[in-house]
């Protein structure tokens, strides 16, 4: 009969050769899998998916085994330190070629027809930290503020804004929320390089994302409507299961821009009617001034 801490060092080696299948045949039917990042518990059989994904973003990802210790009849403990490169992407992200460096332990259960739990401990923020990512830690809603996160994909176009263009959709489930926003990412890739487009901030609140773009002229948003990413998100939009609704709008500035520009040489705070570097009123240059998006 196989010990617990046998068929643990067997799991851990089939992850170490990448052999899903030899993952999944390690558990006993019913087993399940589970880990900081899994948000509950993964059936065994379908663990080998799940390894794929990480795979997918670590190539080389191995697990470097400390010490497996039998706890009692049928448990077993393995320490253990996750290495790799990322070199593939991670959460819809592009790689950053970063190493990683993540240790913990898992927790075994099993029985003669194999592994019936596997649970995994670990720092669940060190992973994104080690690839450079931020984890910030908030509440979701405290009163009537609602909290959420942004990003900002900017161009070296340093033209003042003419349009704004703003979506809002509302997804029906997290997993489409993390649909739409791979598409805005598809979306924006392909925006920087259309003719007046300047810049865009995707911001998600719970199940709603807004999309602020900026555009040299209220006409130039209209190229976006022939991009084959944004051509594929509108039949999901449309179709029975991303979104339960949403907003489209554009918007024309009302008045022309105001640039603010502290002096590094005497502290002055310079108000410039564009956005062309100056001179201060103390003779000194002005730095270049940020982008306007």
């Amino acid at each position: 009969m196989t010990s617990a801490a046998d068929a643990a060092r067997a799991y851990l080696d089939a992850w170490n050769a990448k052999d899903g299948a030899a993952i999944a045949a390690s558990f006993a039917p019913g087993g399940i899998y589970e880990d900081p990042a899994t948000e509950g518990s993964v059936p065994g059989v379908d663990l080998g998916i799940y390894a794929e994904t990480l795979w997918s973003a670590i190539p080389d990802l191995a697990f470097e085994i400390a010490a497996i210790h039998a706890i009692g009849e049928g448990r077993a403990i393995a320490e253990w330190t996750m290495r790799g490169t990322n070199a593939g992407s991670f959460r819809g992200l592009p790689p950053t070629g970063r190493e990683i460096a993540l240790p913990g332990i898992d927790v075994f259960a099993g029985g003669p027809e194999g592994l019936t739990a596997v649970r995994g401990y670990f720092d669940s923020a060190s992973l994104p930290r080690q690839l450079g990512l931020q984890v910030i830690v908030q509440p979701e809603t405290a009163g009537p503020f609602r909290f959420g996160r942004a990003v900002h994909v900017g161009t070296d176009d340093r033209r003042v804004p003419g349009a704004f263009s703003i979506t809002k959709l509302e997804a029906r489930s997290p997993g489409g929320v993390a649909e739409i926003q791979d598409f805005a990412r598809k979306i924006a890739n392909e925006m920087r390089e259309m003719e007046g487009f300047l810049g865009l901030t995707l911001l998600t609140v719970g199940m709603s994302q807004m999309t602020v773009a900026a555009w040299t002229d209220i006409d130039a948003p209209r190229r976006v409507m022939a991009d084959a990413a944004h051509k594929a998100a509108s039949a999901r939009f449309f179709g029975p299961e991303l979104a339960a609704g949403g907003h489209t709008s554009l918007w024309t500035s009302a008045r022309a821009p105001t640039t603010l520009l502290r002096c590094d040489a005497c502290g002055r705070m310079n108000r410039l009617a564009g956005a062309k570097a100056a001179s201060c009123e103390c003779g000194a240059a002005l730095p270049e001034p940020p982008p306007f998006w």
